[in-house]
């Protein structure tokens, strides 16, 4: 899979996203198909995949707190794996994102 690309993966327990070097607007329709799969019984989590991540815009801050809200409407938590330091930090301080799993 390409890291430089957007993309999500579904299998039957989560829906994985995998963002690109920077998470900004650019990465809302990947994230809106996301919720759409993620709209199934089967499914017990949402991942976002920083592997590639190096920076997070206002816009793409914003798309966390889009994924947040519909988790919680579904009672699904949001993970957020893979973080480099800067990016846990920049969420961390954000404390419109505190309830979301950071690792």
């Amino acid at each position: 899979m390409d890291s430089d690309k957007n993309e999500n993966v579904k299998n039957r327990e989560k829906v994985m996203i995998r963002a690109d070097k920077i998470l900004d607007c650019s990465a809302h329709s990947i994230f809106t198909q996301a919720c759409r799969q993620a709209d199934h019984p089967d499914v017990q989590a949402i991942v976002v995949d920083l592997t590639a991540t190096q920076g997070i815009r206002a816009s793409g801050v914003g798309i966390l707190l889009m994924l947040n809200d519909f988790g919680k409407k579904l009672s699904i938590p949001i993970r957020i794996e893979n973080c480099n330091p800067q990016i846990k930090t920049q969420l961390a301080s954000s404390r419109l994102l505190a309830d979301l799993l950071v690792s």
